[in-house]
C-alpha cells in the first residue's frame, strides 16, 4: 500500500489498484490512522479523528470511562460497600464486577426488567427469567402471549438480556444442576431446557390451560414442576404438578382434587431428598411425595385457626422444610411435624431458599428481606433492604452470598454482613491501638487505661482494668500482656500488672513483635527499644540510632525477614536490617507517619497526613487515592491484594491490589485503629470517641 494521487485524490493511498482519499471515516485505517470504524461519532470505539479507541486507557470525548474507573467515582456511589468500578466494554458506562457489598446491595438494572425467578450458579454466571414491560398492563397480556419470556444473564460485571430463545411465553420458574443445566417453566404449559450451550423448548405434552409457577428438583432425571390448569371462561383453576424422570414429564396424582376450592393452585414446590419432596400453594395447600413409583402426593393435615396461601417453600439437606406465604405466615416442618414461625410482617412471603450453613432467607411482597438460622428469637431477622419493590426470587451460592430478584429491576446481591456495633463493658475512651494474636483473640487498648479481650470466636469481650497506653501486644488470650506507655512498658502476667521503665522516659507510641521472643518499642524523643520476653522478667535494650534528633516516632512495623520500618512526625521513615539504618523517606513537608504495614521489605505502605504511600525496595511514591481520602490514621493488611485504612471523618479505605476505593462507613467520627483477620473475613474499626464496628466483608 503506497501514497497515491489520482483525479480529485490528492492525497490517496492505493488500494487494490484503486486510489482511495485519506480520510477520517473512510472505514479504512489509513496511515497516520489509529482506527476507523466508518464514521466521525466519538465515544463508539473509535474517536472523531481516528486517533483513539476505547481500550486505549486514555479519556475520549464521548467516553464515561476508559480501561478503569469513571473519573471520580467508585462503588460506593453505586451504594456498593467497597471496591473499584471497571469501564464497559464500549466505554459508556461503569461495570460493577469489582465491587463488593457487606449485605444487600442493589444491582443496576433496567425498571422495565420484571423479573420472576433467579438462579445462580456462581458470581459470574446469574440467570434470571421474566418480561420487559413499560406498563404493568402489558405484564398482564403477557399471560396469554406466546412471545412475552425474556432470559437474563449477569457475567460478573452487568446484566443484560440474553438474544437467545426468542418468541417464547413467559417464563416464572427456574431451576439448575450441579452439572450447569437449567430448566424454565412458565405459562401455556411452557418448560425450556439449557444444555450448557443452547437453549431448546421441551415436547412436555402439557396443556396450553397450565400455568406453571416454580420448578426444582434433585437431579436432572428427577424434577418437579407445580402450578395450576386455569379455565379463563369460567374463572376456575386447579392445582397440577408433574414429574420429569430425565425422558417424559408425566401428570402426578393428587388425591381429592374434588374437595379444593374452584381457585386453588400449587405455587412452591421443594425438599430435601427424592423420597421427601413437599408442594405448597392456596387454600391451606400443602403436599408430601415420599418417592413412590405411582408418583402419588398425600395431603398434609393440619390445625389452622386462618385459611393461608402458601407461595415459597424451600429445603435443607438435613430434613428441614420451611414454608412460608400471605401475611408473613411461615411453618417449619421437622421431622414431618409443622411449627409455627413468626416472621413479624404482614407481607406476603414470595420465596424462601435454604443457602447452607444453618441459614434460610425470604422475600416478600413488599420488599422486605428476612433471615432464620434454624434457632434464633424471633425466628426470622429482618434484614436491612434497600430495595422496596417487589421481591419474587432468592438464589444463592453460600450461605453469605444470595441473590434477590423481582419487579420493576429489583436485583440485590448479598455478600457478607452489615456493619454492626460491638458494646465494650464500661467503654469511654479513644481506641489507641489492637492486636489479634494467633490464637484469633483481639486486644484493643484505648486512652482511659482500658483494655478489652475478645474470645477467639468474639463470642463475649472482657475489660481488664491496666494503664493509660498508645499500643498493645498479647499471646495466648491475654495470658500474657504488654502495652507500651507514657515512659513505661505494663506487662501483665495473667495476675498482675508490672511497670517497667523504657529508656530516657519517653512516652511510647507503638509496638511490634520482632520474633517468637523479642519485642520493638517505638516513641518520642528517638526512642527505640528491644524487649526481650523469653525470662520471667522483661529485658529492655536501647537500640542504637545513628540519626538521634529528637524524633517523635508513632509508627513501627516489622517485615517477616526482621527489617524494621520507623516512622514518625515529619513524614521520614527509617529502616533497619539488623545491620544498618536506612533513611527510607526523606520528607520537608512536615507530614506525619500516623501507620505503617508491609508485605515485605521490598513492599511497604505508610500513612499519614499526606496520604498513603508505597516503597518498592528503591523508592517510595505517594498513591493515588480516591479525593476524599484525607489523614489517614491506621493501616492494616491481611494479602497484598486487601488492605485497610481508616481515619478522620470516618473515613475508610481499601486496597485491591491495584487500586485504592472508599469503603461504606458506619461512622463519622475520626477511625483511630484498624484491623481485619483473613479467615473468617472480619473487618473491624475503633474510633476516637471508643466506639468498636465489625462486618464480615466478601472476599472474592
Amino acid at each position: 500500500m503506497g501514497r497515491c494521487s489520482y483525479g480529485d485524490v490528492t492525497n490517496g493511498v492505493c488500494r487494490e489498484q484503486t486510489c482511495i482519499a485519506v480520510l477520517c471515516g473512510n472505514g479504512l485505517v489509513d496511515p497516520d490512522e489509529v482506527c476507523d470504524d466508518g464514521n466521525t461519532i466519538p465515544g463508539d470505539g473509535c474517536s472523531s479523528d481516528c486517533q483513539l479507541r476505547c481500550g486505549d486507557g486514555k479519556l475520549d470525548d464521548g467516553e464515561l470511562c476508559d480501561s478503569g474507573a469513571p473519573p471520580g467515582q467508585d462503588c460506593v456511589d453505586y451504594n456498593y460497600d467497597l471496591g473499584a468500578l471497571r469501564c464497559s466494554s464500549d466505554c459508556q458506562r461503569a461495570t460493577f464486577g469489582g465491587c463488593q457489598s457487606f449485605s444487600w446491595t442493589p444491582m443496576p438494572a433496567p425498571s422495565n426488567w420484571h423479573l420472576t425467578d433467579i438462579w445462580a450458579f456462581d458470581l459470574n454466571d446469574v440467570y434470571a427469567v421474566g418480561l420487559i414491560a413499560d406498563d404493568v398492563y402489558d405484564g398482564v397480556a403477557c399471560l396469554t402471549r406466546p412471545d412475552c419470556g425474556t432470559i437474563f444473564h449477569f457475567n460478573g460485571d452487568e446484566w443484560a438480556q440474553l438474544a437467545s430463545p426468542s418468541d417464547i411465553p413467559l417464563l416464572v420458574g427456574l431451576w439448575g444442576t450441579k452439572s450447569g443445566e437449567l430448566f424454565a417453566v412458565g405459562v401455556m404449559g411452557t418448560v425450556i431446557h439449557y444444555d450448557g450451550s443452547a437453549w431448546q423448548t421441551m415436547n412436555t405434552g402439557i396443556d396450553l390451560d397450565t400455568h406453571l409457577a416454580r420448578v426444582w428438583g434433585t437431579g436432572k432425571e428427577n424434577i418437579f414442576a407445580v402450578g395450576a390448569n386455569i379455565n379463563l371462561t369460567e374463572r376456575t383453576s386447579r392445582p397440577e404438578i408433574f414429574h420429569f424422570d430425565g425422558t417424559n414429564w408425566r401428570r402426578m396424582t393428587i388425591p381429592g382434587l374434588v374437595d379444593f376450592p374452584d381457585n386453588t393452585y400449587s405455587m412452591g414446590i421443594g425438599g430435601t431428598s427424592p423420597d421427601n419432596v413437599y408442594a405448597s400453594g392456596t387454600d391451606d395447600l400443602i403436599l408430601h411425595y415420599d418417592g413412590n413409583d405411582e408418583l402419588l402426593w398425600s395431603r398434609i393435615q393440619y390445625q389452622s385457626s386462618n385459611e393461608s396461601n402458601f407461595l415459597a417453600l424451600a429445603g435443607a439437606p438435613f430434613g428441614d422444610v420451611v414454608i412460608a406465604g400471605d401475611d408473613g405466615v411461615s411453618k417449619i416442618f421437622r421431622q414431618g411435624a409443622p411449627m409455627d414461625l413468626s416472621t413479624g410482617i404482614r407481607s406476603t412471603i414470595t420465596d424462601i431458599e435454604y443457602a447452607g450453613g444453618g441459614n434460610w432467607y425470604a422475600s416478600s411482597l413488599h420488599g422486605h428481606l428476612l433471615r432464620f438460622n434454624g434457632q434464633s428469637e424471633p425466628p426470622w431477622l429482618i434484614e436491612n433492604s434497600p430495595q422496596q419493590a417487589q421481591l419474587t426470587s432468592l438464589s444463592s451460592i453460600n450461605e453469605q452470598i444470595v441473590f434477590a430478584a423481582g419487579a420493576a429491576g429489583a436485583l440485590l446481591l448479598r455478600s457478607g454482613t452489615d456493619w454492626k456495633r460491638i458494646d465494650l463493658p464500661d467503654s469511654t475512651g479513644r481506641i489507641h491501638h489492637r492486636y489479634i494474636d494467633n490464637e484469633g483473640c483481639i486486644y484493643l487498648a484505648t486512652g482511659n487505661g482500658e483494655v478489652y479481650i475478645s474470645g477467639k470466636h468474639r463470642e463475649n469481650w472482657s475489660r481488664l482494668p491496666g494503664p493509660s497506653g498508645r499500643s498493645i501486644w498479647g499471646e495466648d488470650c491475654g495470658e500474657t500482656i504488654y502495652i507500651a506507655t507514657y515512659g513505661d512498658l505494663a506487662h501483665f502476667d495473667g495476675t498482675d500488672w508490672t511497670q517497667y521503665k523504657l529508656p530516657g522516659n519517653s512516652a511510647a507510641r507503638d509496638i511490634v513483635q520482632l520474633d517468637d521472643d523479642t519485642l520493638v518499642v517505638a516513641g518520642h524523643e528517638d526512642l527505640l527499644a528491644t524487649v526481650h520476653i523469653d525470662g520471667p522478667v522483661p529485658q529492655i535494650r536501647s537500640l542504637d540510632f545513628p540519626y538521634a534528633d529528637g524524633h517523635r516516632f508513632q509508627a513501627v512495623w516489622a517485615s517477616p525477614s526482621g527489617t524494621l520500618f520507623v516512622g514518625g512526625r515529619g513524614g521520614v521513615v527509617f529502616s533497619f536490617d539488623g545491620y544498618e539504618w536506612k533513611v527510607e523517606m526523606p520528607r520537608e513537608n512536615g507530614a506525619a507517619t500516623h501507620g505503617i504495614w508491609g508485605v515485605s521489605d521490598t513492599h511497604v505502605f505508610a500513612v499519614g497526613t499526606g496520604g498513603v504511600f508505597e516503597f518498592n525496595g528503591d523508592t517510595w511514591r505517594r498513591m493515588e487515592t480516591p479525593s476524599t481520602i484525607g489523614e489517614v490514621h491506621d493501616i492494616w493488611g491481611v494479602a497484598p491484594d486487601k488492605i485497610f485504612i481508616g481515619g478522620s471523618g470516618g473515613l475508610l479505605g481499601f486496597y485491591d491490589g491495584e487500586n485504592w476505593s472508599r469503603v461504606r462507613s458506619p461512622t463519622t467520627a475520626t477511625i483511630s485503629a484498624v484491623w481485619a483477620s483473613d479467615w473468617p473475613g472480619e473487618l473491624f474499626i475503633g474510633t476516637e470517641l471508643g466506639e468498636v464496628y465489625s462486618t464480615t466483608q466478601f472476599s472474592p
